[in-house]
């Protein structure tokens, strides 16, 4: 299964800084044939067969990877960029923060990769997806379960850090942070 979060303004990572962050546990290794990106952990696609758009975090051969596009139609901000490994059955904290032009991607709260862009993210009306891009067979979907997925509107991270110790407080205004997720995704 996936959850589903429709287009939204304050969901739109643009040129703005942000963070995309969550925690994932998957059962299997990652599926190494998916054509453009694999398993999407999360994902902001066209549901064409192009399959672009702003944002995907995806899981292949047991990789964490990031793509990117500010022009919808490739991946010209970034493309497959590895920034960790994923154990199965093991939770995985992963964040995306962008501050400027950086974009650093972080795995277990170690930074793992950076990107370097002052491009801005392309804007499409389609949804956000955990779990599964828009275009997806079911084979490219993500197997495991997904918690407190959260889109801040500010770069929280910037270096290593300690992985949070617990859940995120809805009551609590984290600088406009959206929750995305307030509960698990399931196979």
């Amino acid at each position: 299964a996936y959850a589903e979060i429709p287009d939204s303004a304050d969901l739109e990572p643009g040129s703005s800084s942000f963070t995309l962050e969550g925690i994932a546990y998957t059962t299997v290794v990652g599926d190494v044939g998916a054509p453009n990106y694999g398993d999407a952990i999360i994902s902001k696609t066209v549901a064409d067969a192009s399959g672009y758009g702003p944002i995907v975090v995806s899981h292949t051969g047991g990789d964490i990877q990031f793509l990117a596009s500010s022009t919808g139609s490739s991946w010209d901000v970034a493309q497959n960029v590895l920034f960790g490994s994923l154990t199965t059955n093991t939770p995985h904290h992963y964040a995306v923060c962008r501050d400027g032009n950086t974009i650093r991607l972080f795995l277990d709260g170690i930074q793992g990769g950076t990107v370097t862009t002052s491009a801005t993210l392309v804007n499409i009306s389609d949804s956000w997806r955990i779990g599964k891009s828009a275009w997806a067979a079911a084979e490219q979907s993500f197997i495991g379960w997904q918690d407190e997925v959260l889109y801040t509107n500010s770069a929280k991270y910037t270096s290593d850090f300690i992985l949070p110790k617990r859940a995120y407080n809805t009551t609590h205004n984290y600088n406009s942070a959206q929750y995305i997720s307030p509960g698990t995704t399931t196979p």
